[in-house]
């Protein structure tokens, strides 16, 4: 019998404000074998909402998003779905500790090749 993570892959939900990087996410992850993109959100608010109804493993969030910034989704999500895997991704090598305050499992720079973010959201869950 085949597990649901074996069917549809390592569930993961993308934050970002910009269009054009999540896309770019979007189409990588999916890409990979795996891993599949059950949502995106152009804020943190709706990061969270999505995440509520879509019990997604891993969370990407970046940090500064108008309408809901990452790192109040980040504790929002450990204290409503204190399983989901939560991974920081932004620009500002400085928000690692504030990131890592907030719940993040990962902290990332937008730098990361999309190999390496593959890799490395491969590790934070388990395969069955």
């Amino acid at each position: 019998m085949t597990s649901p993570a074996e069917t549809v892959g390592v569930r993961v939900l993308l934050a970002d404000d910009h269009p054009l990087v999540r896309q770019g996410l979007e189409l990588a992850l999916s890409a990979a074998p795996g891993l599949t993109v059950c949502g995106t959100a152009p804020d943190g608010v709706e990061a969270v909402r999505q995440a509520l109804e879509q019990h997604p493993d891993i969370v990407v969030l970046d940090v500064s998003m108008p309408g809901g910034d990452g790192l109040t989704a980040a504790r929002e999500l450990r204290r409503l779905l204190p399983a989901v895997r939560i991974v920081v991704l932004t620009w500002r090598a400085s928000s690692r500790p504030a990131a890592l305050e907030a719940g993040a499992d990962l902290f990332l720079l937008k730098d990361t090749s999309p190999g390496v973010l593959v890799e490395r959201l491969r590790t934070l869950v388990p395969r069955p």
